[in-house]
């Protein structure tokens, strides 16, 4: 009998931990769901100042939006993944921007949550809800000096550098006895960058992905870590799963929770504009909601949502288990996550096309948000994490057998 007493202290343990988690989940997607109409509202101004109004910003960084990932143990939220996503996708039903900018400095702050514990420490010190800023190629140079190295280069788009604490920069490190460089990462204040205005796009304008410029930063050593490492999945820590995360997966269904958000809020946007109970153009229909072909669209659109919705909650869930069991994901998994980015991308695309056509010319205004959505969905839906094209071609190789992949991460 004595032996049973650990293992049913170790499941209530487990079930209050459970419903801990459950409760942080749905408190932040509450708060997320909140923020929509502001976030829409703001939505307009952020596109003609090619980055979040200083309002929004203040709203995203005060909820911890821009630091989702920071750890517990430091004073932030620790958000499991599938949270992340959640999260994601409600800021996107009121602006892609905005979703966007948390994707990237939660998803920099993740891998910087496996720098050193003197550099992860150094970042929240004094702000655990500080956002961190990053880049996934390495477009400048680290020169060895005592102590740690010495950066320059350019990273350009730097999403949401505007409203970040710290950049996370991959470097090219030249060491004598290598005959290739090193890619190492980064830490370095904003501040000590040079941002240059170069985010000029007709889709995601809203993101402020200007140019960070690096002209011979000293960065100590607590703040350098190999590159590769970040990516992949920590060492297993029960205490903290995300540390068993492998973080490009992770980086990669928060992405692709901006567009399944977006294709939402089109849907939305286009039933309440139907819902007014308008006719439609050069037809007898009283009513565009009588319309068969108006019907066909809506309902087209509904399924191509849906089914992206439920690509994403896969692709999370293999995410979630991977750190859950503190391992990282094998090759054949995350290529089918990428596949499962891939088809978020399609279906979300078509999703809005029908969308347009339901709506009408007069989806085509100015001041008609369903058109900013479909420029926002067009555009993001290019960026290398979701590109169908690459993303396909990488699940391919793997069940053909190729030994060859041709992404730089799988």
């Amino acid at each position: 009998m004595n032996d049973t007493l650990p293992a049913a202290r170790d499941h209530l343990v487990a079930a209050a931990h459970d419903h801990l988690v459950a409760a942080a989940h749905d408190h932040l997607v509450e708060a997320a769901r909140d923020l929509v109409p502001a976030l829409r509202a703001g939505a307009p101004a952020a596109e003609r100042g090619h980055r979040l109004t200083p309002g929004d910003a203040r709203f995203l960084h005060e909820a911890g939006f821009f630091a989702l990932h920071a750890p517990a143990a430091l004073g932030g939220l620790g958000a499991s993944i599938a949270t992340a996503v959640d999260v994601h996708a409600e800021l996107a039903r009121g602006s892609g921007s905005a979703a966007w900018c948390a994707v990237i400095l939660s998803g920099a702050g993740l891998l910087a949550s496996r720098f050193p514990a003197a550099g992860r420490e150094e970042l929240w010190a004094d702000d655990p809800r500080a956002g961190v800023c990053g880049s996934f190629f390495p477009t400048g140079t680290g020169r060895r000096v005592p102590g740690g190295l010495r950066v320059s280069g350019r990273w350009q788009p730097m999403s949401g550098v505007h409203h970040a604490r710290w950049a996370l920069l991959p470097v090219l490190v030249q060491d004598v006895q290598d005959e290739r460089p090193a890619v190492e990462a980064v830490l370095v204040p904003v501040e000590a960058l040079d941002v240059e205005p170069t985010w000029d796009v007709v889709g995601m304008a809203g993101t402020g992905s200007d140019t960070a410029v690096a002209q011979d930063v000293l960065v100590p050593q607590r703040r350098c870590a190999p590159f590769g490492a970040l990516l992949g999945a920590g060492a297993p820590d029960a205490d903290d799963p995300l540390r068993s995360t492998t973080a490009y997966s992770a980086v990669g269904v928060c992405a692709g929770a901006v567009l399944v958000g977006m294709a939402r809020a089109g849907l939305e946007l286009v039933l309440d504009a139907l819902g007014e109970g308008r006719p439609l153009a050069s037809s007898t229909y009283a009513d565009a909601r009588d319309a068969p072909g108006v019907r066909f669209d809506v309902a087209s659109a509904a399924r191509l949502v849906d089914t992206a919705g439920l690509h994403l909650a896969r692709a999370t869930g293999e995410v979630e288990r991977g750190a859950r069991e503190g391992r990282q994901l094998d090759v054949a998994t995350r290529a089918r996550v990428r596949a499962d980015l891939a088809t978020i991308t399609v279906s979300t695309r078509a999703a809005l096309g029908h969308l347009l056509d339901a709506g009408g010319a007069r989806s085509f205004a100015a001041g008609n948000p369903l058109q900013a959505v479909w420029r926002d969905v067009e555009v993001l839906s290019r960026h290398p994490l979701l590109a169908p094209g690459l993303n396909v071609d990488v699940y391919a190789r793997t069940l053909l057998g190729s030994q060859e992949q041709v992404a730089a991460f799988v």
